[in-house]
């Protein structure tokens, strides 16, 4: 499908511009609204509702408001005054979380199907990370474009930045996205994984390669996987390993603070899909099969699965201070990121697997 023109809509209302940009006649983004009269750099709602009564009609507009922080205004300034409401809040300066992503786009694409009429507006706070999450992913979902292709329409069109999406974590949740949109099977094997009572326990954390000022210091770092404290388990080979027996359903976030002194000071982040880890390793090990067995005698011998994973994540690709690239000095050269694996055996998920595995061995996507 060919990716339309951005609407040509007006912005400027009472002699205020808005910033409101179209990145499809029917979808747009802005920065958060506010109801605070006081806030003069920001879009006011009641300015931004009339704006787009005027550009589409009522009951033809729908806004998204991702904020977690704070609404930033009353929603009934939206739906008395003929616009639909959606609130799907999520963290600033994090990805949002895969499934999430999956049922907004879904939402809005139903909006957007309704009528031809009809215009989804998304924001967050400055309607970059979040709302461009939402926004590029849309773009990969109905138009069929790769991750680099659709941030760059983002990026060209959201004329209040002219910077896509920059974090790290988001970024590599896109990419999760583009995988699962890749292939039918993908998406099968994804859904019945959920179902599968998946599980990432044992979780290890080896710092790589760390910094003379960091092996010295380390009992002064603090790890914390999912909010948990991580334990510290030994310091050898130039590496620090961390151990949490955390269980992670499906997103993991684990977080650096790196306090050694008044001067060598650190922050890093990464978040990542325990699933979709799994999944890449999965497809990438070539697991063979018995294809004369039936699904549920192996279901039978093996009522669990168990897999390990490792994930390298090298410094350049954690995130820092608020989703920047302000990590403080280079302090480590990666980290690894060890889990086990466990799901609920049944014979949907032996079935899917083995669909996976035999296109795999006769050279098809998988």
């Amino acid at each position: 499908m060919m990716l339309p023109a951005p609407g040509k809509y007006s912005t400027v209302i009472h002699s205020r511009k808005l910033d409101l940009s179209y990145i499809l006649p029917n979808l747009a983004a802005c920065s958060g609204p506010t109801d605070n009269k006081a806030k003069v750099c920001a879009n006011h709602i009641v300015d931004l509702v009339e704006a787009l009564n005027r550009n589409h009609g009522k009951s033809n507009w729908m806004i998204v408001n991702l904020r977690e922080e704070k609404v930033g205004y009353d929603p009934s300034l939206v739906t008395d005054n003929g616009g639909e409401f959606l609130y799907r809040p999520f963290k600033d300066h994090s990805p949002i979380p895969l499934f999430s992503l999956l049922e907004t786009i879904v939402k809005i694409e139903e909006f957007l199907q309704q009528s031809p009429n009809n215009v989804v507006v998304v924001h967050c706070k400055h309607g970059k990370g979040r709302t461009g999450s939402i926004i590029v992913a849309y773009l990969m979902f109905k138009f069929g474009l790769c991750f680099r292709e659709a941030n760059a329409v983002f990026q060209e069109r959201r004329r209040a930045f002219r910077t896509g999406i920059t974090i790290q974590s988001q970024i590599r949740y896109m990419h999760y996205f583009e995988f699962f949109l890749q292939d039918k099977k993908r998406q099968q094997f994804y859904r019945q994984l959920l179902k599968s009572e998946f599980r990432a326990i044992d979780v290890k954390i080896r710092i790589v390669n760390p910094s003379r000022s960091l092996l010295d210091n380390a009992k002064d770092m603090l790890v914390t996987i999912n909010g948990e404290k991580a334990c510290s388990q030994e310091v050898e080979n130039m590496q620090l390993t961390y151990y949490c027996p955390v269980s992670c359903e499906p997103d993991m976030v684990v977080q650096f603070n790196f306090n050694l002194n008044s001067i060598l000071q650190g922050l890093g982040r990464v978040w990542i899909n325990v699933i979709m880890e799994y999944k890449y390793q999965y497809l990438a090990s070539k697991q063979s099969f018995n294809y004369f067995e039936r699904p549920k005698s192996k279901v039978k011998k093996n009522p669990t699965q168990v897999a390990h994973c490792v994930i390298t994540i090298p410094w350049s690709e954690l995130d820092g201070f608020k989703g920047t690239k302000n990590k403080g000095v280079k302090l480590l050269e990666c980290v690894e990121i060890e889990f086990t694996a466990t799901l609920k055996n049944t014979e949907d998920i032996v079935s899917i697997q083995r669909q996976v595995a035999l296109a795999g061995m006769l050279g098809m996507k998988k």
